[in-house]
Parts: structure tokens; C-alpha cells; sequence
């Protein structure tokens, strides 16, 4: 695959944070700090909708490298795929039916809008009790549930309680989720391109090329796709290929653990620059 860009690199390099580079590149001569590696981008990908064909689950999990399995509650297949899963090395996620605004209805295992705090404990850790080896959670649908702040700040005690990451897949640009994640101390990220939302052979090869853009200009990204079959065919063709683009295929944990690192370090910073300010 060669991005839009038309750049392509056949060598993979040492990764920094793209703030943790910034900071070194500042503190060491230019001759020396000119020659460090820059950071290589990241890339996480999470297939969605698993458990309820076997077939294409089973296609999904096999898929190269270290893809990130979501399966939606009670479905039956879903535990064979996430022991699958995590035999491959890939981390297992519970893709959780969330109330959504247009009132889709609302799948097994889903919450609903009316849920008080007792019943969406009861449902989200039922979910959990029952998938194998289950690591995080990012949310099916939902669009109306995560711009509550009480249902988001119920499941977070759960996530936090558990040791679960989080990723929002912001299913509305009015979600409080990652806000609420942030301030329960869990492990979280958003997702950032859809990969499937037009299922068609050529905008999921645009928008791969877009993830690989992405990706570069910010240091990481995180997409999520769906195991259809033209989604599949591609990604079973591109990602062997990925590492000689520049990008490393990673686990969601991985680009979670980064992006908190160049918080911390901008955070840093910026409490650096303003003590020189007052000084």
C-alpha cells in the first residue's frame, strides 16, 4: 500500500512519543539531536461486530499481526472467537450495545437508555463474566448513552474496578465518554477512522491511505473496521505490508500507553515554560 502521499519507507525505526522526541530534540546540540530517530507512527486496528458468523469471526482473528478482536455480548460464537483470539496473541475486547439516538434496537446484552445504576452494573459485568479473557471495552452504537455523564461515570467504576481499558468509538461528536474515562483513572483512547463505514472496495482502501496520513501527522492512530469480507480480502493483502509504509501495527494498549505518555510529557512542559515565566 503507498498513501496518497506517495511516500514510502522500507526501514523501521526506534519509537519515541512524538512530545518526547520534541523535548530531547530541544536539550541536545543540533548535530547530535539531528541525528535521532524520529518517532515511528502507530497504528491499532479493532474489528467490530464478532460472535454471530463463525466463518468471517474466525477469518477476523487469523488476520496478521496484532489485531485488536471486539465480540458483542451473548453472541454464538463469540467465546470460541475470543479464546481464538487470544491464542493468536491478540488482545479481546467486549463490544458493548450502548442506547443509541436514531432507536436502532437495541441488541442482547445491550444498555438501555432507562437503565438506573443497578441494572447497567448488572448487564455490563454479566457481559464481562461471560467473555474469555476480555482486556477492554469499546462501545456498539450508543450515540445517545455516552452524552450522559451518570451512565458513563457508572460503566467507568466498573472499567476502573476491573483494570478494563476503554476505547470510545465516538459514535457522536457529543460524547462525554473519554472525559469521564480520563476522570475514573481508566486506560482509554477514541477511535479515529471508521475503515468500513462505505463498503466499497476503494473508499476502504481510501481510507486506509487516510489512517497511514493520520498516523504520520499525529504519531498514532486508531481504526476501527468490520468483518466483512471485501474489508477482510484487504486487510489480509495490506498489513504484511504495513511496516515497509513507516507504520507499526500495534495492540490498542500500546497506542493507549503512548498517547498518555505525550500528555504527560506536554503537561510537563508546559508547567516548565510557566515556571520560567514567573521566575
Amino acid at each position: 500500500m503507498i498513501s496518497r502521499t506517495g511516500r514510502s519507507r522500507s526501514f523501521r525505526l526506534k519509537r519515541l512519543s512524538p512530545a518526547l522526541f520534541a523535548l530531547m530534540f530541544s536539550s541536545f546540540p543540533f548535530a547530535v539531536a539531528a541525528q535521532m530517530p524520529a518517532p515511528v507512527p502507530l497504528m491499532a486496528i479493532i474489528i467490530d461486530d464478532l460472535g454471530n458468523r463463525y466463518e468471517e469471526g474466525l477469518r477476523a482473528v487469523q488476520l496478521p499481526g496484532p489485531v485488536t478482536c471486539s465480540v458483542l455480548p451473548g453472541t454464538p460464537f463469540g467465546k470460541t472467537l475470543a479464546v481464538k483470539a487470544h491464542e493468536l496473541g491478540k488482545q479481546v475486547m467486549l463490544h458493548l450495545p450502548l442506547a443509541a439516538e436514531a432507536g436502532e434496537k437495541l441488541e442482547p446484552g445491550g444498555v438501555p437508555l432507562d437503565a438506573s445504576k443497578k441494572t447497567l452494573q448488572r448487564i455490563v459485568e454479566s457481559n464481562l463474566d461471560w467473555l474469555p479473557f476480555v482486556e477492554g471495552v469499546n462501545n456498539h452504537r450508543g450515540s445517545l448513552l455516552t452524552r450522559h455523564p451518570g451512565h458513563m461515570t457508572w460503566l467507568m467504576d466498573i472499567l476502573s474496578q476491573r483494570g478494563l481499558f476503554f476505547v470510545d468509538s465516538r459514535t457522536t461528536p457529543h460524547t462525554v465518554a473519554l472525559q469521564l474515562a480520563g476522570e475514573h483513572k481508566v486506560n482509554a483512547t477514541r477511535r479515529d477512522i471508521f475503515l468500513d463505514h462505505e463498503l466499497q472496495a476503494d473508499a476502504i482502501r481510501s481510507a486506509l491511505d487516510d489512517a497511514v496520513d493520520f498516523a504520520r501527522d499525529h504519531g498514532s492512530v486508531v481504526v476501527i473496521a468490520h468483518p466483512h469480507a471485501v474489508t477482510l480480502a484487504i486487510l489480509e493483502r495490506v498489513l504484511p505490508g504495513l511496516a515497509a509504509e513507516g507504520v507499526e501495527l500495534v495492540k490498542v494498549t500500546d497506542v493507549i500507553s503512548v498517547r498518555q505518555e505525550d500528555a504527560w510529557n506536554l503537561a510537563r512542559a508546559s508547567r516548565q515554560r510557566e515556571r520560567e515565566i514567573s521566575r
